[in-house]
């Protein structure tokens, strides 16, 4: 494996600034620590309910009379507890089936359980922050997808990062995003933001995790400036800065996937190395249309590779060896023009290597070893080695290919030794 690499208050295009979970955002660029300035905040009226709610989940909204030994909390959006988990319940159900979140052992259900009773967060996040629509995650859905991602990948069991226990936080966490995402892709940081979004900068997170900090300020996360519109006829603007990056190598992270990952439409490098994660990949991330680099190696994932991540024509670095995937690499690859470096050493493939490949011109490195892989390497690929005339792009080209080996390939860089 490679070394790899907010709290949003929505204001109008005649405010002053925009409110950035502990930071003031002035149009002249500069930043202020929130303590410094005072701003109005008015928590946003909670939506109509829908039509599909259940009786006692509307209820519990719209009851202005708290249930026994509940009070109406100012410091918790003006509701009370059920008041508040019923809201924020609406809104989560947008992207966790029902059945999920009714599981109290499942990491959605603790995630929200979290965030209606221990997340301290000031100000507090009252859903719906945002008018969520098909480019922009609302902050109160990525707290929760990110809260719901710790408990899915056993957080009080990482080495670092983990939440405080009994509210005191140790801060050791080290695990910072890397600044490239490996050496091949150096570039890749550069080209994938914006000129506003660098103007801005990113955030960088350095805490433990379930903090009363911005969620971008957690460890292993990386933010970049997002702006949106409304759709409706206010025309106002929203600036925040939306998750663009999760990064943890050897970190021991170990459980499943989370499927509302997918939700995370910003989200441009996925990198989770050296752990002990089983199961498969969610189908759902092939909606990730803006992910660059999917980084999965070294750990237990099963499995064949979903047909939907063949759909992710941004990305450029697709990272699965040292895993147990099963199935073949569908012609489906040709798709992904983009793709710099492939590696799925070291699994359970099987079949031949696609023709497609070949036809992937931005290629570099192309690592088959250790897998069941049979026939000979496509022509089209040897064609696009560096060793061909003229040469190609792929410098690192490997495959089984010993004397006798089930792939035969006269333009191999490796034939099974590892690299």
């Amino acid at each position: 494996g490679k070394q790899q690499q907010h709290a949003a208050f929505h204001h109008n295009s005649n405010s002053k600034a925009s409110y950035d979970g502990g930071y003031i955002h002035h149009h002249d660029g500069s930043m202020q620590e929130e303590e410094a300035m005072q701003i109005d905040v008015v928590a946003p009226t909670p939506p109509p309910m829908a039509s599909s709610l259940d009786e006692s989940t509307s209820a519990a909204i719209n009851d202005d009379t708290p249930t026994i030994n509940e009070e109406i909390d100012s410091n918790k959006c003006n509701m009370s507890p059920s008041q508040h988990e019923a809201a924020l319940r609406q809104l989560i159900l947008t992207i966790t089936p029902q059945e999920v979140l009714d599981d109290m052992t499942s990491p959605q259900a603790k995630a929200l359980h979290w965030l209606v009773y221990d997340d301290a967060i000031d100000p507090p996040l009252c859903p719906p922050m945002l008018n969520i629509d098909d480019d922009a995650t609302s902050v109160t859905l990525e707290r929760y997808i990110m809260t719901a991602f710790y408990h899915a990948t056993n957080g009080d069991n990482w080495k670092e990062c983990s939440a405080p226990i009994n509210n005191v936080d140790n801060n050791k966490c080290t695990r910072t995003i890397t600044a490239q995402s490996s050496e091949v892709l150096s570039f890749v940081i550069e080209q994938a933001f914006s000129d506003t979004q660098q103007q801005h900068g990113r955030k960088i997170g350095t805490h433990s995790w379930l903090t009363s900090t911005p969620t971008c300020d957690w460890g292993g996360l990386g933010c970049s400036y997002t702006s949106t519109t409304t759709s409706d006829s206010s025309n106002s603007n929203h600036h925040y800065y939306s998750i663009d990056q999760i990064e943890f190598e050897d970190n021991n992270l170990s459980g499943t996937l989370l499927p509302e990952l997918s939700t995370l439409k910003q989200l441009k490098f996925l990198i989770l190395e050296k752990g002990r994660l089983s199961g498969s990949i969610p189908p759902s991330y092939g909606s990730l249309s803006n992910l660059r680099v999917l980084d999965m190696d070294y750990n237990n994932l099963t499995g064949p590779i979903p047909n939907e991540l063949y759909d992710l024509v941004e990305l450029r670095e697709l990272d699965l060896n040292d895993n147990r995937f099963s199935g073949t690499i569908s012609t489906r690859i040709g798709r992904l023009s983009e793709l710099v470096y492939l590696q799925v050493d070291n699994n359970e493939f099987g079949g031949s290597v696609p023709v497609e490949v070949g036809g992937l011109n931005e290629l570099a490195w192309a690592v088959f070893h250790g897998n069941n892989f049979s026939g000979e390497m496509p022509l089209s690929v040897c064609e696009n080695s560096d060793k061909a005339s003229p040469p190609g792009k792929i410098t690192l080209l490997s495959a089984d290919c010993l004397e006798d080996g089930p792939v035969v390939c006269s333009c191999c860089d490796y034939c099974g030794e590892a690299l």
